[in-house]
């Protein structure tokens, strides 16, 4: 007897593949672009006659970040530190805008030494659904349904082990990756 999700494997369409680089730079491009607020209008203002300069600080910034999931991912670990990876981009974005502070050598060093009572008062609900709605590839889904910016969301949700939202690959419901 056949399996059922053997039969409907032929009327869904096939899962989108891509090759360990394009799912980096998908990967980067969203940690640089959509988790990096902070860190755009702060060099942005600190070059306003510069924009080109700004811009190519931040292409120089991307690149490092490209090279680090390259180093840190290969094959098998590919997922995991893409996942790590985007979600301490989205908890330094959480508390750069709740709490309006820059991260810094200093403040990694602060966070290092702080003690466990105290980093349970900075783990807020509500720091904990931010991080997490970073994980669920939704927005760009809801926008712009089965555009490129979806493909983009659903990759790079593909890539935390996150959730597809209303997509063009997610057939419009709530699906596992």
């Amino acid at each position: 007897m056949t399996h059922p999700s053997a039969l409907l494997r032929g009327l869904l369409p096939p899962r989108p593949v891509l090759s360990h680089t394009a799912l980096n730079l998908i990967v980067a491009t969203y940690i640089m672009a959509l988790l990096n607020f902070g860190f755009w209008t702060r060099l942005f203002s600190a070059l306003p006659e510069a924009p080109l300069t700004a811009a190519i600080f931040g292409l120089a910034v991307w690149a490092l970040t490209l090279l680090l999931l390259e180093l840190l991912g290969p094959s098998r670990l590919q997922r995991p530190v893409a996942a790590v990876l985007i979600v301490i981009a989205a908890s330094a974005q959480y508390y750069e805008r709740a709490f309006g502070v820059l991260i810094d050598r200093e403040l990694v060093r602060a966070i290092i030494e702080t003690t466990a009572a105290e980093s349970r008062h900075l783990m807020t609900p509500e720091m904990a659904g931010t991080v997490a709605d970073r994980r669920v590839a939704s927005r760009p889904c809801i926008l712009a349904p089965g555009a490129a910016c979806c493909r983009l969301a659903h990759a790079v949700a593909l890539a935390a082990g996150g959730y597809a939202v209303g997509c063009a690959y997610g057939g419009g419901a709530v699906q596992p990756i």
